[in-house]
């Protein structure tokens, strides 16, 4: 069994594993079966090796050691513990997990600094500005996540307004916190569940 499938295996259990000087410390919400723990300490020495490496990629990041470890495939761990993936490498990488972690969750990246306009997602913050077909951003609008907004929209123009009987005053299909009356439709406000009405899911 390979260190990879050991950790996965511990995350199984919902428990996690992390580098304490030359010790290997386990936190699991209940005991470890004994035969794992077995083979934990039939490993250890490669655990060690595998977790200081995932550590040392994951320095000042808003990632651990196991969270960027279950990002990687078998072969990208055979690839480090063979030389092929350096160092370096895996922390780009792990600098690509956190980012996208972030995007996630709506916060958008340092060095998205140009506003852009994609096909789908309307005006976005990207690296660069202009007109994209698709953008990051993308991953988002799909899955119902927010996406940070470098200009106002209006609730008019967007997939998720519910007009009442009212001709201007509606509601957000999102849930977004609004006054009690409602939305006025041409009101500008920045919101992070806009989606254009070109766009529908």
């Amino acid at each position: 069994m390979t260190p990879h499938e050991l950790l996965d295996e511990i995350r199984q259990h919902g428990g996690c594993a992390e580098v304490a000087g030359d010790r290997l410390r386990l936190r699991a919400p209940r005991p470890l079966p004994d035969e794992l723990l077995r083979r934990l300490r039939q490993h250890k020495a490669e655990l060690l090796r595998l977790l200081s490496a995932l550590s040392a990629a994951c320095k000042d990041l808003t990632l651990d050691a196991m969270e960027l470890q279950a990002e990687l495939a078998p072969e990208d761990i055979a690839a480090l513990r063979a030389g092929r993936l350096s160092l370096d490498e895996l922390r780009a990488f792990a600098v690509l997990v956190a980012q996208r972690r972030q995007m996630d969750r709506g916060i958008r990246p340092d060095h998205y600094t140009e506003t852009a306009i994609c096909t789908h997602c309307g005006p976005v913050w990207l690296w660069f500005s202009g007109e994209v077909l698709g953008c990051p951003w993308c991953w988002n609008r799909a899955s119902g996540k927010p996406i940070p907004r470098p200009v106002a929209v209006k609730c008019k123009d967007c997939a998720h307004f519910k007009r009442t009987s009212h001709p201007h005053i509606g509601h957000c299909a999102r849930g977004i916190p609004e006054p009690p009356g409602g939305l006025w439709d041409t009101d500008e406000r920045s919101c992070s569940y806009f989606t254009d009405k070109g766009e529908k899911r």
